[in-house]
């Protein structure tokens, strides 16, 4: 079981990633409410019909799941209020109750069940953050070396979409060690333009984002 819950979890990411790169407009990853997410599957189509209801034994009120139409890895998807905590557990009962896989034992190796907007941005603790299994190294290592000054910089709102920090994490690309890394921030840009991206437009992005996290206020 262990390993079905490691390929729907790169299922998943990789399924996030070319939903992103089709229409980043439709990837969001943080709302002010469920109701934003009633009558819509945001990161497909306008038309796309979805449910919102519980999961497994959590409460609505903190753990919700969109459920949209039979392709589970682009139309389903778990989301916690930012105060929750138990957020893994929450997300391997979606696994369960989405692909009725259960997970031998608490974690998924090689990934870490996380956030997909920093729970910072939240500006009341109220909003619900969607959550992913990301590979455990990319995230670990954009959390010491990026996503801190990044949340220094980020004024909190109650809506997020899926940002080109989080979409390198899903893909297990490790950040460049700083705005002056031009190594890192090619093999970054390599990367963005492999998945589909224009590569000016992939440049811009990465470069935006490191101006972002490391411009001071």
């Amino acid at each position: 079981m262990t390993t079905q819950v490691i390929v729907i979890a790169d299922q998943r990411c990789r399924a996030m990633i070319e939903q992103w790169v089709h229409n980043p407009a439709w990837m969001i990853v943080q709302v002010e409410s469920p109701d934003m997410l009633r009558g819509k599957v945001h990161n497909i189509t306008a038309e796309a019909e979805a449910r919102v209801g519980r999961v497994g034994r959590h409460r609505e009120r903190s753990v919700i799941m969109l459920e949209g139409g039979p392709d589970r890895d682009r139309t389903w998807s778990v989301w916690v209020r930012a105060t929750f905590s138990n957020y893994k557990r929450a997300y391997l009962a979606f696994i369960r109750h989405a692909y009725g896989v259960t997970l031998t034992g608490d974690d998924v190796p090689g990934y870490q069940v996380d956030h997909l907007s920093n729970k910072a941005y939240a500006p009341t603790g109220q909003e619900f953050i969607r959550l992913e299994a990301i590979p455990k190294v990319a995230n670990q290592r954009w959390g010491v070396n990026f996503e801190s000054r990044r949340t220094e910089n980020t004024d909190a709102r109650p809506s997020h979409r899926l940002s080109y920090m989080s979409c390198a994490k899903l893909g297990g690309q490790l950040p460049p060690a700083g705005p002056n890394d031009s190594v890192g921030i090619n093999a970054l840009v390599a990367y963005f333009t492999s998945i589909g991206l224009d590569p000016q437009e992939a440049r811009n992005g990465v470069t935006s984002m490191l101006q972002h996290a490391y411009w001071r206020r």
